[in-house]
């Protein structure tokens, strides 16, 4: 039996597979080697470290399954042509997954001490927070832009987004070890979070308008994934600076009215 292989159809799976291969490396170096980094230069540190990593992962996992589920329904959006319903499908999809993100943001601020209390116990919990913290932001950051990156790879032309993975893992080894020498443990955490600040600026500065598949500009990705869920949870961030601040407590009413107010705002901004 003969296989007949076209050259055509070969290059453009070389290509297809390329692009995700050159993103899991990228991510390889972005997740995969904070603890190592750690163990190098504060080997005490690791467990601490460890757990903060471990509540992200939770994270990451829980967000890239949901969104994995749009995959299908992109591809045929594409398929048949139907590119305006791809763009709505897009926005609103930018627009949820940061709201989720941004809110579990705010309760790692809020509750992340005494839950991280319950589950290892008060020493581990008051050294694991703050790289709990940084790494929550800094994820709520990079994942800004994990529906854009879904759609490219839906449209086929996730090699686009190349360079912004490239960029983010450079950026976030590189600050990750500077900041390791000089600040310890919580050192890469803030090179997570550097890294996460450049992967995004590059997804939006290069990566978005070589984009050819789907019509979306910078500004539909500030605003979906930035700017309506910033205003929508404003609310519950100022409440979060004043409880982390002792101004308010956490039981307070205030709580509840932020709560209201930012599900208000979400509802009419949606």
């Amino acid at each position: 039996m003969k296989l007949h292989v076209h050259r055509a159809l070969a290059a453009e799976l070389l290509r297809y597979c390329g692009g995700l291969t050159a993103w899991s490396l990228a991510m390889l170096i972005i997740s995969g080697l904070d603890l190592t980094i750690v163990a190098h230069f504060q080997f005490s540190a690791v467990g601490f470290y460890a757990i903060g990593v471990s509540v992200i992962a939770l994270m990451v996992g829980f967000n890239s399954s949901v969104l994995s589920a749009f995959l299908a329904p992109q591809a045929t959006l594409h398929a048949r042509g139907e590119l305006e319903r791809l763009t709505r499908l897009l926005r609103r999809t930018t627009r949820g997954n940061n709201l989720l993100n941004f809110a579990l943001f705010f309760l790692a601020v809020l509750a992340g001490h005494p839950l991280l209390r319950l589950w290892v116990g008060e020493s581990y919990a008051a050294k694991a927070l703050p790289v709990l913290i940084i790494l929550a932001a800094a994820q709520a950051i990079r994942l800004t832009g994990v529906p854009y990156c879904m759609m490219l790879i839906a449209t086929g032309e996730q090699g686009q987004a190349i360079f912004s993975a490239v960029c983010e893992a450079a950026v976030n080894l590189t600050a990750s070890l500077w900041l390791a020498h000089s600040m310890g443990y919580i050192g890469v955490a803030w090179g997570t979070l550097i890294g996460a600040v450049a992967g995004m600026a590059a997804l939006v500065l290069y990566t978005v308008p070589r984009a050819q598949q789907i019509s979306f500009s910078r500004w539909q990705m500030l605003e979906s994934g930035l700017l309506r869920p910033v205003l929508a949870l404003l609310p519950l961030g100022v409440f979060t600076l004043a409880c982390s601040e002792g101004r308010v407590g956490l039981g307070s009413i205030w709580l509840a009215a932020s709560l209201l107010v930012s599900g208000l705002l979400t509802y009419l901004l949606a």
